[in-house]
């Protein structure tokens, strides 16, 4: 998954120490063999990847999804305006 960064510590508290540069998961393959990767920033892309991953049987595969850096679930998104009170720096 690239989002970015770290996107649960980023609903919590945003600040530039969770950026970080974005892996190439996909490409994981040309360091450890035998593996299929899949590069999916679109869901059209995912969907595809996945049906790819799932019909191929003789080797793993990983799929590296591009995510919005803001994206998170309302769960998530409850939890962090709990944690934020208890956050120093929190607003």
């Amino acid at each position: 998954m690239v989002n970015r960064g770290y996107n649960t510590e980023r609903c919590i508290l945003e600040d530039s120490f969770n950026d970080i540069s974005s892996w190439r998961f996909d490409r994981l393959g040309k360091v450890f063999g035998s593996l299929n990767g899949y590069d999916a920033a679109t869901e059209e892309a995912f969907e595809e990847a996945l049906i790819n991953s799932l019909n191929n049987r003789t080797m793993p595969s990983i799929i590296n999804v591009h995510l919005s850096a803001d994206d998170a679930s309302s769960a998530m998104k409850r939890l962090a305006e709990h944690w934020k009170s208890r956050v120093k720096g929190g607003n």
